[in-house]
């Protein structure tokens, strides 16, 4: 069990910066839009699913967290 809980703690770090990783690439994709550099809207959105996925997996993470220490 012990074991479990520790895989589940680092499935949440892992999922947590997987979710900066996109919100930084949307930040900057944004920050290129902005100035007219090459990004087009649909990157843009393309990256915004992204963070949407990242912080569903950060959630699940979670979720099996505090399933693994209810058992």
């Amino acid at each position: 069990r012990l074991r479990d809980v520790s895989a589940a703690r680092d499935r949440i770090t892992s999922a947590r910066q997987a979710r900066e990783l996109a919100e930084q690439r949307l930040a900057n994709a944004n920050e290129r839009f902005r100035l007219g550099r090459g990004t087009d809207i649909f990157e843009v959105i393309s990256l915004q699913n992204g963070v949407v996925a990242a912080q569903n997996d950060e959630v699940n993470a979670r979720i099996e967290l505090l399933d693994t220490l209810s058992r």
